[in-house]
């Protein structure tokens, strides 16, 4: 899973070190005050706060003066109707994730939800799998939601998703180190539909169980592995991967880094391009995926 975003408040400008933060990773938002006291908000993911305090001192050494650290959380919000305000509010009582029901001016009703931070599409497919739990616990059809806003800042592109750059090095690599490319590729498939495979099931069952579910799987490629597709398709309603037009290619780019990785095998620029490209379908397939489908204790036997 991607990193957690983080604000950082410094007592300083930072037009005079752009370059710095950039190295960094580190994007500045705004900044204001006067001229002799000026605040500069900066954006950045991490693992914690120490992390974060120290990307952004070691970046803007020897005077970086860090005045706040925190952590930033991502804001969805769906539409919902009258009849399922009080699923919604009884839900908020059991789930911190899902933060209530909220009216506003024009008199249109939304549930929102407060999730630790991710990619765009790992929040989608997050809220998609509460708000089904939501539907499923009131003896509701589960259905897609009519509409889904994420607010605040994780729209912003320098927060892609942990397999996008993985997905962007695989490019990277393509002309200088083609084996390379194709491992690195592979790596961004498999990191992309755990990351969905994840959340669905977090959203769907007790951490126990997820936790459990999980630990079933050695890896994530789903090509050799019946019970690893089986639980896709229940998890994301129906989208078979086994199915997917680029089903056949990506088999032959698994086997492909397969032989890179235990047969020290090279790879021709051609087909590292294949695998590079196939892995980039591979990616917006898994970050589409709706996470809609239904998951009982009989389907979790496939395990």
């Amino acid at each position: 899973m991607n990193d957690p975003v983080w604000r950082v408040v410094v007592n300083r400008r930072v037009d005079d070190v752009a370059e710095a933060l950039e190295q960094a990773h580190v994007v500045p938002i705004s900044g204001h005050g006067t001229a002799s006291s000026w605040k500069s908000t900066l954006l950045l993911r991490a693992p914690d706060e120490d992390a974060a305090r120290k990307r952004v001192e070691d970046a803007l050494a020897p005077q970086a003066f860090v005045d706040t650290v925190e952590r930033v959380p991502a804001y969805v919000s769906v539409p919902i109707d009258e009849a399922l305000r009080n699923a919604f509010i009884r839900a908020a009582g059991t789930d911190s994730r899902i933060g209530g029901v909220i009216d506003d001016e024009q008199g249109h009703i939304e549930a929102y939800f407060v999730l630790d931070s991710k990619s765009p599409p790992e929040l989608r497919n997050e809220t998609r799998g509460l708000y089904e739990r939501v539907l499923r616990d009131a003896r509701l059809p589960p259905k897609l939601p009519e509409a889904l806003y994420i607010t605040g800042l994780h729209g912003f592109p320098e927060f892609e998703s942990r397999a996008r750059k993985l997905q962007y090095e695989a490019h990277r690599l393509l002309e200088a180190e083609p084996a390379l490319a194709v491992v690195v590729a592979q790596t961004a498939c498999e990191v992309a539909i755990e990351g969905v495979m994840t959340a669905l099931l977090q959203a769907r069952v007790d951490d126990s169980i997820a936790g459990w579910v999980q630990s079933r799987f050695r890896t994530y490629t789903l090509a050799n592995d019946d019970q690893g597709r089986k639980l896709w398709e229940q998890l994301t309603g129906g989208s078979a991967i086994q199915r997917q037009k680029f089903w056949s290619k990506y088999i032959q780019h698994v086997d492909r880094r397969n032989r890179v990785v235990h047969k020290g095998a090279n790879v021709p620029h051609d087909e590292a391009r294949e695998s590079v490209e196939v892995a980039e379908q591979v990616l917006d397939y898994a970050e589409h995926a709706s996470g809609l489908g239904p998951l009982s204790a009989q389907q979790l036997r496939i395990l």
